[in-house]
Protein backbone atom coordinates (compact mmCIF):
# COMPACT_ATOMS: atom_id res chain seq x y z
CA UNK A 1 0.00 0.00 0.00
CA UNK A 2 1.24 3.48 -0.83
CA UNK A 3 1.38 5.76 2.19
CA UNK A 4 -0.88 8.35 0.54
CA UNK A 5 -3.83 5.98 0.89
CA UNK A 6 -3.72 6.52 4.66
CA UNK A 7 -4.79 10.12 4.13
CA UNK A 8 -7.92 9.01 2.27
CA UNK A 9 -9.47 6.52 4.70
CA UNK A 10 -10.62 6.10 8.27
CA UNK A 11 -7.87 4.11 9.99
CA UNK A 12 -8.39 1.15 12.25
CA UNK A 13 -6.40 -1.99 12.98
CA UNK A 14 -2.71 -2.60 12.35
CA UNK A 15 -0.16 -1.25 9.85
CA UNK A 16 3.47 -1.99 9.03
CA UNK A 17 5.44 1.11 7.95
CA UNK A 18 8.56 0.51 5.84
CA UNK A 19 10.69 2.21 3.21
CA UNK A 20 13.63 4.55 2.79
CA UNK A 21 11.77 7.83 3.28
CA UNK A 22 11.72 8.16 7.05
CA UNK A 23 10.73 11.82 6.80
CA UNK A 24 7.50 10.90 4.98
CA UNK A 25 6.96 8.19 7.58
CA UNK A 26 7.31 10.66 10.45
CA UNK A 27 5.09 13.25 8.75
CA UNK A 28 2.39 10.62 8.22
CA UNK A 29 2.63 9.55 11.84
CA UNK A 30 2.18 13.16 12.96
CA UNK A 31 -0.89 13.43 10.73
CA UNK A 32 -2.39 10.28 12.27
CA UNK A 33 -1.74 11.49 15.83
CA UNK A 34 -3.28 14.90 15.12
CA UNK A 35 -6.33 13.38 13.42
CA UNK A 36 -7.18 10.59 15.86
CA UNK A 37 -5.77 11.55 19.26
CA UNK A 38 -7.27 14.67 20.91
CA UNK A 39 -4.78 17.07 22.44
CA UNK A 40 -4.52 16.63 26.16
CA UNK A 41 -5.27 12.88 25.98
CA UNK A 42 -1.90 11.58 24.79
CA UNK A 43 -1.17 10.03 28.20
CA UNK A 44 -4.26 7.83 27.83
CA UNK A 45 -4.51 7.24 24.08
CA UNK A 46 -0.94 7.20 22.78
CA UNK A 47 1.47 4.51 23.89
CA UNK A 48 4.82 3.16 22.74
CA UNK A 49 5.59 -0.50 23.34
CA UNK A 50 8.65 -2.67 22.73
CA UNK A 51 7.45 -6.26 22.96
CA UNK A 52 4.38 -8.43 22.61
CA UNK A 53 3.49 -8.46 26.31
CA UNK A 54 3.42 -4.66 26.42
CA UNK A 55 1.41 -4.59 23.20
CA UNK A 56 -1.12 -7.09 24.55
CA UNK A 57 -1.69 -5.10 27.74
CA UNK A 58 -1.98 -1.78 25.90
CA UNK A 59 -4.48 -3.13 23.39
CA UNK A 60 -6.90 -4.11 26.16
CA UNK A 61 -7.00 -0.56 27.55
CA UNK A 62 -9.98 1.41 26.26
CA UNK A 63 -9.49 4.90 24.80
CA UNK A 64 -10.31 7.86 27.03
CA UNK A 65 -12.34 10.79 25.64
CA UNK A 66 -11.49 9.54 22.17
CA UNK A 67 -12.84 7.04 19.67
CA UNK A 68 -9.39 5.67 18.94
CA UNK A 69 -6.14 4.95 20.67
CA UNK A 70 -2.76 4.67 18.98
CA UNK A 71 -0.09 2.09 19.79
CA UNK A 72 3.38 2.55 18.32
CA UNK A 73 6.30 0.17 17.93
CA UNK A 74 9.33 2.24 16.88
CA UNK A 75 11.70 -0.60 15.97
CA UNK A 76 9.75 -3.24 14.09
CA UNK A 77 12.74 -5.41 13.25
CA UNK A 78 13.72 -5.60 16.92
CA UNK A 79 10.13 -6.41 17.88
CA UNK A 80 10.07 -9.17 15.27
CA UNK A 81 13.39 -10.65 16.41
CA UNK A 82 12.16 -10.87 20.02
CA UNK A 83 8.74 -12.30 19.12
CA UNK A 84 8.67 -15.81 20.59
CA UNK A 85 5.32 -17.05 19.25
CA UNK A 86 4.34 -15.71 15.84
CA UNK A 87 1.09 -17.69 15.70
CA UNK A 88 -0.04 -16.14 18.97
CA UNK A 89 0.81 -12.70 17.58
CA UNK A 90 -1.07 -13.47 14.37
CA UNK A 91 -4.18 -14.63 16.25
CA UNK A 92 -3.99 -11.49 18.35
CA UNK A 93 -4.01 -9.28 15.23
CA UNK A 94 -6.76 -11.35 13.58
CA UNK A 95 -9.00 -10.38 16.51
CA UNK A 96 -7.65 -6.87 17.00
CA UNK A 97 -10.02 -4.44 18.72
CA UNK A 98 -11.38 -1.87 16.20
CA UNK A 99 -10.74 1.09 18.51
CA UNK A 100 -6.98 0.43 18.30
CA UNK A 101 -4.58 1.68 15.65
CA UNK A 102 -1.29 -0.20 15.79
CA UNK A 103 1.66 1.10 13.77
CA UNK A 104 4.85 -0.92 13.57
CA UNK A 105 7.66 1.25 12.25
CA UNK A 106 10.72 0.06 10.39
CA UNK A 107 13.74 1.21 12.38
CA UNK A 108 17.38 1.23 11.38
CA UNK A 109 17.23 -2.39 10.25
CA UNK A 110 14.85 -3.19 7.37
CA UNK A 111 12.24 -5.91 7.52
CA UNK A 112 13.10 -9.19 5.84
CA UNK A 113 10.42 -9.40 3.15
CA UNK A 114 10.79 -13.15 2.79
CA UNK A 115 9.80 -13.92 6.38
CA UNK A 116 6.28 -14.65 7.60
CA UNK A 117 6.17 -11.53 9.78
CA UNK A 118 6.31 -9.18 6.79
CA UNK A 119 4.33 -11.52 4.55
CA UNK A 120 1.46 -11.55 7.02
CA UNK A 121 1.04 -7.75 6.80
CA UNK A 122 1.48 -7.91 3.04
CA UNK A 123 -1.25 -10.54 2.76
CA UNK A 124 -3.59 -8.32 4.75
CA UNK A 125 -2.66 -5.28 2.60
CA UNK A 126 -1.44 -3.59 5.76
CA UNK A 127 2.16 -2.99 4.67
CA UNK A 128 2.59 0.71 3.95
CA UNK A 129 5.54 1.73 1.79
CA UNK A 130 7.34 5.06 2.03
CA UNK A 131 9.48 4.98 -1.11
CA UNK A 132 11.41 7.78 -2.80
CA UNK A 133 9.28 10.45 -4.40
CA UNK A 134 9.25 10.66 -8.18
CA UNK A 135 8.72 13.33 -10.80
CA UNK A 136 6.46 16.22 -9.86
CA UNK A 137 6.05 14.89 -6.32
CA UNK A 138 9.65 15.86 -5.55
CA UNK A 139 9.02 19.37 -6.87
CA UNK A 140 5.83 19.63 -4.79
CA UNK A 141 7.73 18.61 -1.67
CA UNK A 142 10.45 21.23 -2.28
CA UNK A 143 7.97 23.97 -3.21
CA UNK A 144 5.88 23.23 -0.14
CA UNK A 145 8.89 23.30 2.19
CA UNK A 146 10.13 26.62 0.84
CA UNK A 147 6.60 28.04 1.05
CA UNK A 148 6.26 27.06 4.72
CA UNK A 149 9.58 28.80 5.37
CA UNK A 150 8.34 31.95 3.61
CA UNK A 151 10.83 31.61 0.76
CA UNK A 152 9.85 32.31 -2.84
CA UNK A 153 11.65 30.17 -5.40
CA UNK A 154 10.86 29.88 -9.11
CA UNK A 155 9.87 26.50 -10.53
CA UNK A 156 12.97 26.57 -12.73
CA UNK A 157 15.24 27.04 -9.70
CA UNK A 158 13.38 24.31 -7.82
CA UNK A 159 14.00 21.85 -10.66
CA UNK A 160 17.63 22.92 -10.92
CA UNK A 161 18.19 22.48 -7.18
CA UNK A 162 16.66 18.99 -7.24
CA UNK A 163 18.89 18.01 -10.17
CA UNK A 164 22.00 19.32 -8.42
CA UNK A 165 21.06 17.62 -5.15
CA UNK A 166 21.16 14.18 -6.72
CA UNK A 167 17.84 13.11 -5.16
CA UNK A 168 16.70 11.54 -8.44
CA UNK A 169 20.02 9.83 -9.02
CA UNK A 170 19.90 6.08 -9.48
CA UNK A 171 23.35 5.86 -7.87
CA UNK A 172 22.91 7.91 -4.70
CA UNK A 173 21.11 6.85 -1.53
CA UNK A 174 19.80 10.36 -0.96
CA UNK A 175 16.59 10.78 1.02
CA UNK A 176 14.21 13.63 1.71
CA UNK A 177 16.08 14.22 4.97
CA UNK A 178 19.21 14.91 2.93
CA UNK A 179 17.27 17.11 0.52
CA UNK A 180 15.72 19.02 3.43
CA UNK A 181 19.19 19.62 4.90
CA UNK A 182 20.35 21.05 1.58
CA UNK A 183 17.31 23.33 1.48
CA UNK A 184 17.97 24.53 5.04
CA UNK A 185 21.52 25.44 4.05
CA UNK A 186 20.22 27.42 1.09
CA UNK A 187 17.61 29.19 3.21
CA UNK A 188 20.35 30.24 5.65
CA UNK A 189 22.10 32.03 2.77
CA UNK A 190 19.11 34.30 2.16
CA UNK A 191 17.68 34.77 -1.32
CA UNK A 192 18.07 31.57 -3.32
CA UNK A 193 19.87 31.94 -6.64
CA UNK A 194 21.44 29.61 -9.17
CA UNK A 195 24.89 30.80 -8.12
CA UNK A 196 24.22 29.93 -4.46
CA UNK A 197 22.93 26.51 -5.45
CA UNK A 198 26.09 25.91 -7.50
CA UNK A 199 28.35 27.05 -4.68
CA UNK A 200 26.64 24.94 -2.04
CA UNK A 201 25.79 21.66 -3.72
CA UNK A 202 28.41 19.20 -4.84
CA UNK A 203 28.05 17.55 -8.20
CA UNK A 204 26.55 14.08 -8.34
CA UNK A 205 26.70 11.30 -10.89
CA UNK A 206 23.59 12.36 -12.79
CA UNK A 207 24.82 15.95 -12.99
CA UNK A 208 28.10 14.74 -14.48
CA UNK A 209 26.27 12.47 -16.90
CA UNK A 210 24.17 15.36 -18.20
CA UNK A 211 27.29 17.52 -18.51
CA UNK A 212 29.08 14.76 -20.43
CA UNK A 213 26.25 14.15 -22.91
CA UNK A 214 25.87 17.90 -23.44
CA UNK A 215 29.59 18.29 -24.10
CA UNK A 216 29.55 15.37 -26.54
CA UNK A 217 26.54 16.87 -28.31
CA UNK A 218 28.44 20.12 -28.63
CA UNK A 219 31.56 18.18 -29.73
CA UNK A 220 33.56 19.93 -27.02
CA UNK A 221 36.55 17.68 -26.46
CA UNK A 222 38.01 19.42 -23.38
CA UNK A 223 34.76 19.43 -21.40
CA UNK A 224 33.96 15.88 -22.51
CA UNK A 225 37.31 14.67 -21.16
CA UNK A 226 36.76 16.60 -17.94
CA UNK A 227 33.31 15.09 -17.30
CA UNK A 228 34.49 11.61 -18.28
CA UNK A 229 37.19 11.80 -15.61
CA UNK A 230 34.76 13.31 -13.09
CA UNK A 231 32.55 10.25 -13.51
CA UNK A 232 35.55 7.99 -13.08
CA UNK A 233 36.55 9.80 -9.87
CA UNK A 234 33.11 9.21 -8.31
CA UNK A 235 33.30 5.51 -9.23
CA UNK A 236 30.79 5.39 -12.06
CA UNK A 237 31.60 2.13 -13.93
CA UNK A 238 33.22 2.71 -17.32
CA UNK A 239 30.80 0.31 -19.02
CA UNK A 240 27.83 2.34 -17.74
CA UNK A 241 29.39 5.54 -19.06
CA UNK A 242 29.91 3.83 -22.41
CA UNK A 243 26.23 2.82 -22.57
CA UNK A 244 25.19 6.42 -21.88
CA UNK A 245 27.39 7.72 -24.71
CA UNK A 246 26.21 4.93 -27.01
CA UNK A 247 22.60 5.90 -26.36
CA UNK A 248 23.38 9.55 -27.14
CA UNK A 249 24.92 8.64 -30.50
CA UNK A 250 22.08 6.23 -31.26
CA UNK A 251 19.52 9.00 -30.69
CA UNK A 252 21.44 11.45 -32.87
CA UNK A 253 21.73 8.85 -35.63
CA UNK A 254 18.03 7.95 -35.42
CA UNK A 255 17.07 11.61 -35.63
CA UNK A 256 19.19 12.12 -38.74
CA UNK A 257 17.78 9.04 -40.47
CA UNK A 258 14.16 9.96 -39.70
CA UNK A 259 14.75 13.57 -40.68
CA UNK A 260 16.17 12.45 -44.01
CA UNK A 261 13.05 10.32 -44.48
CA UNK A 262 11.03 13.56 -44.05
CA UNK A 263 9.28 12.65 -40.82
CA UNK A 264 7.84 15.60 -38.88
CA UNK A 265 9.50 16.59 -35.59
CA UNK A 266 6.54 15.30 -33.55
CA UNK A 267 6.65 11.97 -35.40
CA UNK A 268 10.39 11.69 -34.81
CA UNK A 269 9.90 12.28 -31.08
CA UNK A 270 7.16 9.63 -30.90
CA UNK A 271 9.18 7.05 -32.83
CA UNK A 272 12.25 7.67 -30.67
CA UNK A 273 10.08 7.44 -27.54
CA UNK A 274 11.75 10.29 -25.68
CA UNK A 275 10.27 13.24 -23.83
CA UNK A 276 10.16 16.78 -25.13
CA UNK A 277 13.07 18.03 -23.00
CA UNK A 278 15.46 15.38 -24.31
CA UNK A 279 14.09 15.68 -27.84
CA UNK A 280 14.86 19.41 -27.88
CA UNK A 281 18.45 18.68 -26.90
CA UNK A 282 18.86 15.97 -29.52
CA UNK A 283 17.35 18.15 -32.24
CA UNK A 284 19.87 20.88 -31.40
CA UNK A 285 22.90 18.60 -31.06
CA UNK A 286 22.24 16.73 -34.33
CA UNK A 287 23.04 19.93 -36.20
CA UNK A 288 26.67 19.44 -35.19
CA UNK A 289 26.95 16.11 -37.03
CA UNK A 290 26.56 14.79 -40.54
CA UNK A 291 24.69 11.54 -41.09
CA UNK A 292 27.75 9.73 -42.46
CA UNK A 293 29.83 10.93 -39.51
CA UNK A 294 27.35 9.41 -37.08
CA UNK A 295 27.32 6.12 -38.96
CA UNK A 296 31.10 5.98 -38.82
CA UNK A 297 31.14 6.93 -35.12
CA UNK A 298 28.59 4.25 -34.31
CA UNK A 299 30.66 1.63 -36.11
CA UNK A 300 33.71 2.78 -34.16
CA UNK A 301 31.71 2.47 -30.92
CA UNK A 302 30.93 -1.17 -31.67
CA UNK A 303 34.66 -1.84 -31.93
CA UNK A 304 35.31 -0.02 -28.63
CA UNK A 305 32.50 -1.97 -26.98
CA UNK A 306 34.08 -5.25 -28.03
CA UNK A 307 37.48 -4.18 -26.69
CA UNK A 308 35.99 -3.06 -23.37
CA UNK A 309 34.41 -6.47 -22.92
CA UNK A 310 37.09 -8.77 -24.27
CA UNK A 311 40.55 -7.20 -23.84
CA UNK A 312 42.82 -6.01 -21.06
CA UNK A 313 43.40 -2.65 -22.70
CA UNK A 314 43.14 0.37 -20.40
CA UNK A 315 39.42 1.21 -20.27
CA UNK A 316 39.90 4.94 -19.77
CA UNK A 317 42.23 5.05 -22.76
CA UNK A 318 39.57 3.34 -24.86
CA UNK A 319 36.93 5.84 -23.66
CA UNK A 320 39.22 8.75 -24.45
CA UNK A 321 39.74 7.34 -27.95
CA UNK A 322 35.97 7.13 -28.38
CA UNK A 323 35.33 10.68 -27.20
CA UNK A 324 38.13 11.98 -29.42
CA UNK A 325 36.51 10.23 -32.38
CA UNK A 326 33.12 11.76 -31.58
CA UNK A 327 34.30 15.30 -30.89
CA UNK A 328 36.83 15.62 -33.68
CA UNK A 329 35.31 17.51 -36.59
CA UNK A 330 35.06 15.58 -39.84
CA UNK A 331 36.39 12.31 -38.36
CA UNK A 332 38.24 10.16 -40.80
Amino acid sequence: MDYRELYKKDLSGFYLFFGCEKLLMENTLKYIINKYIPKGTYAFNLSRVNNFNELYKSAWTLPVMSEKKLILIDDGAMFESELEDFEKFKDFLDNFFPYNILIIMEGQNPFNKTKKFYRYFQGQNRNVEFSKLKGSMVNSFVDGYFLRKGIKVSKALTSYMIEKSGYNSRNLDMTLYDLKNEMDKLIALGEITKEKIDSLMTDNIDTNVFALTDAIGDRNLDISFKELHNLYKINEPVQKTFVIIQRQIRLLLAYKILQKAEYSPSSIMNIMEIKNYEFTKVSNFQKNFELEELKEIYSFMEDIDLKLKSTDLDQMLLMEMLITKICKKNPS
